[in-house]
């Protein structure tokens, strides 16, 4: 997916396969978003849709995407201002595990970040049963995310089926042309 913001901000190219979505097989995944739901409006898509940015974000989908793809994102959703720096930190530090010198050992290995962030929920409600202050203040910036997630994920999907839909009318419109190659039809 290719993502344009603007003119301070640079054009960033993110490739995703074209897998279709799919939701977690972790029985505890499911559970967690069961337990949170979801939050419409946690993340404007009005503001993408209006700057025309739909088809950059067309090609995301939150169950395979890589570290380095997430912290991409994150990067331009905080630039436009649609997510706080806490979010894009959370999605930034997303994923892979951290090599000597803090960087993500493998920020090009698909992951599913809903896995991710239930895995992440669980052990911080976990922790915070055990009277651990961070856990307990942090959960909520991680459930917030996940709504993020869910709502940019929703955008992308909207996105896909309007980009099919244009193209099977594009499509339609010139297979009519084709047929009526040389028909001089007058209204």
């Amino acid at each position: 997916m290719g993502i344009s913001v603007g003119p301070s901000l640079t054009s960033v190219n993110i490739r995703s396969s074209q897998a279709s979505s799919r939701s977690s097989n972790s029985y505890r995944t499911n559970q967690v978003m069961q337990e949170i739901g979801t939050k419409k409006g946690a993340l404007d898509t009005d503001v993408l849709e209006k700057a025309g940015l739909g088809p950059s974000f067309a090609d995301f989908d939150m169950t395979s995407v890589t570290p380095a793809e997430l912290g991409l994102v994150s990067k331009n959703l905080y630039a436009l201002g649609l997510i706080d720096k806490t979010t894009a930190n959370l999605m930034i530090s997303a994923g892979t595990d951290l090599d000597s010198v803090g960087n993500q050992s493998s920020p090009n290995v698909k992951m599913n970040a809903l896995d991710y962030f239930a895995a992440r929920i669980d052990n911080l409600r976990t922790v915070s049963v055990n009277n651990s202050e961070y856990g307990f203040q942090v959960v909520p910036d991680y459930i917030n995310t996940v709504y993020v997630l869910q709502n940019l994920n929703d955008f992308a999907k909207e996105q896909r089926s309007g980009s099919e839909v244009q193209t099977s009318i594009k499509s339609r419109v010139n297979e009519a042309g084709t047929y009526f190659s040389g028909v001089n039809i007058r209204v």
